[in-house]
């Protein structure tokens, strides 16, 4: 008897489902394999490298890009070292005693007990978002790098830490503080207010949930923890909050209650300043919410927050400086007033064509951007007051030890100037100091304005020992500090302007 021939129909209905199963299944395999990439190379391995030179560029080198490591884990070894050395370098100590509170409270003692606030404790903004990213404390950190800390189990690694008052913050939901009447809402305006998750609200808790605990943190020192979070493609919130918080970059309500409750429960404070942003922190200097210290962290990474726990123990000692200067009213700032046109005239249309209305900036402050506006209006403007203006200069920071500097020779017959500068330990703890060359270049030479004073270069010492010193040469190309004028204004065929033009 001969055998039916197969319906297409049959034939169908049978391998369609199949192949779609099996795509399917072929699709969430290398979505799997690519997540777990790395951990299928530590097992399985991922093979040699090789590279062929093809015909006519045999002398060409190809390897340009040459493997360090042999493994992922020498990579990941050598990497979470760099990151560790960051923390502990980079972690700014911008304010330990002085004012009213004369007594240095850093570094506090191994094991002594603390008392940890905020929600930034618990939250901790440990990257920007985006591609930069990194896991956090929510996450499972064994999963990219099995060195990596949450900030408390970092703080606990070194001190006692209250759980009574953790345990307050755990069942407590924070507050987000939404915009003030009258003013734009939060998340609604793209590319201003960062439209990206809840970072333009204010979000702390309510410093009456620590009311019922205050008696457990006597004979300890609190640890504020203040943060503000940031992404790719946004700016912060520049206008008022319903709390009369007047931009993002102040403290708000809450965080001003919270230092005033652990001023009042504790034995000190520090505040921990958890923030890729400055901030407005003149309030923390002096007044009623002035603290013992304040250590600016940045975003610490995996790592970092090891290198806070350390540094707040003096197991390591601070070097970090600050990379801008901190102003104590951003609204006086000549970017600020540009800044906010942007923010209200929301008019002109995306470059890419995006259907959208977006802000425009016009950087009208051109030179005078940070340190190098503020430098020249002191020496320019006799009505204007820097100590008022400035809470921390730009390369400011303080150390637990003390450094003098001099220096020991002064080279300017060469290509470039070189300065000899011999760094001593003064103080009784191993530190490191950075030693920061600045030059102060014709204002109007020709026409051309200058910031008053410039960096010209920078170095950090070896680690120097109680009673030790160092040395470093800085040098400057003289053409860095050179005028250049595009319209030949002089008339001299851009041969340059006399200093006494």
């Amino acid at each position: 008897m001969a055998r039916q021939k197969m319906s297409n129909k049959t034939f169908l209905c049978i391998w369609v489902p199949i192949l779609a199963i099996l795509l399917a299944t072929i699709i969430a395999v290398t979505c799997v394999m690519n997540a777990y990439s790395v951990t299928l190379d530590n097992f399985l391995g991922r093979g040699e490298r090789h590279v062929t030179n093809v015909e006519g560029t045999e002398t060409w080198d190809l390897e340009f890009n040459k493997p360090k490591y042999a493994t992922t884990e020498e990579a990941l070894k050598a990497a979470t070292e760099v990151s560790r050395r960051v923390g502990n370098e980079g972690f700014v100590l911008l304010k330990n005693g002085g004012t009213s509170s004369s007594q240095e409270i850093l570094p506090l003692k191994e094991g002594s007990a603390v008392t940890p606030f905020g929600y930034r404790y618990l939250n901790p903004v440990y990257s920007v978002l985006g591609s930069g990213a990194v896991y956090d404390g929510m996450h499972d950190y064994s999963c990219t790098n099995p060195e990596s800390e949450t900030m408390e189990s970092a703080i606990a690694s070194n001190f006692e830490v209250n759980e009574e008052i953790v345990a307050k913050m755990r069942g407590a939901t924070a507050e987000q503080v939404g915009e003030a009447p009258g003013t734009t809402p939060c998340q609604t305006i793209p590319y201003i207010n960062a439209c990206s998750g809840s970072n333009t609200f204010l979000t702390e808790y309510n410093a009456s949930i620590y009311a019922s605990a205050a008696a457990s943190c006597e004979d300890t020192t609190g640890l504020v923890f203040i943060g503000r979070d940031a992404g790719e493609g946004g700016d912060l919130k520049l206008d008022a909050y319903a709390d009369g918080t007047e931009h993002e970059l102040q403290l708000s309500k809450n965080e001003k209650e919270t230092i005033r409750f652990a001023k009042q429960a504790c034995d000190g404070v520090v505040a921990v300043i958890n923030s890729c942003s400055l901030m407005e922190l003149d309030i923390l200097m002096s007044g009623e919410y002035e603290v013992d210290a304040v250590v600016w962290i940045g975003y610490p990474g995996s790592i970092g927050c090891q290198s806070l726990s350390d540094l707040l123990c003096g197991k390591e000692n601070f070097s970090g400086k600050t990379v801008d200067l901190w102003a104590a009213d951003f609204t006086a700032d000549p970017t600020y007033a540009n800044m906010k046109v942007a923010f209200y005239n929301n008019a002109r249309s995306y470059a890419n064509g995006m259907d959208i209305n977006a802000p425009f900036v016009e950087y009208e402050e051109g030179i005078y951007v940070g340190y190098r506006y503020y430098e020249t209006a002191d020496e320019m403007d006799e009505s204007f007051d820097y100590d008022a203006a400035v809470v921390y200069p730009f390369g400011y920071g303080l150390s637990y030890t003390s450094f003098e500097q001099e220096i020991v020779s002064f080279n300017d017959m060469g290509d470039d100037i070189a300065v000899e500068v011999r760094v001593t330990n003064t103080g009784d703890v191993a530190g490191k100091d950075v030693v920061q060359l600045y030059y102060s270049a014709p204002y109007k030479a020709g026409g051309i304005e200058k910031p008053h004073v410039a960096l010209g270069d920078f170095a950090k010492t070896e680690l120097i020992p109680a009673g030790g010193s160092a040395e470093v040469t800085l040098t400057i190309d003289p053409r860095d500090m050179a005028s250049y004028d595009w319209s030949d204004a002089n008339g001299n065929d851009f041969k340059g302007y006399e200093l006494d033009a």
